[in-house]
């Protein structure tokens, strides 16, 4: 990784990024954290960082525990970015209505938990 650039307007911004062990996650926390932001993740998959939250954003009070802990922890949060999202690959017509709730939830719900 780059060293963080702290002349950046980033530097120093707390950011919470949400679907942040994906692929594209990964490559949205560690441009920003190249560019001084302390960037905090939200994802369904844990791995050992400590700035990573495991929790499923469709559901409202998990969300909201991890906004008062980073507000606990960085008196602020400057940015939201909602980079989580599901995928069902069964065509439209064998879809079962449990899969058409779980992508409502994680896809639509999720960004405004």
């Amino acid at each position: 990784m780059k060293d963080k650039n702290y002349s950046s307007e980033f530097y120093n911004k707390v950011i919470l990024l949400t679907g942040s062990e994906g692929k594209l996650g990964k490559e949205i926390k560690k441009k920003y954290f190249e560019l001084g932001a302390k960037v905090y993740g939200v994802d369904i998959k844990k791995n050992s960082d400590s700035k990573i939250f495991k929790a499923d954003i469709s559901n409202e009070k998990s969300v909201n525990k991890i906004i008062n802990k980073i507000i606990q922890l960085e008196d602020k949060i400057d940015i939201i970015i909602n980079n989580a999202g599901v995928s069902v690959y069964t065509p439209m017509e064998k879809r079962k209505p449990s899969e058409i709730n779980f992508t409502l939830d994680v896809n639509v719900k999720g960004l405004i938990n």
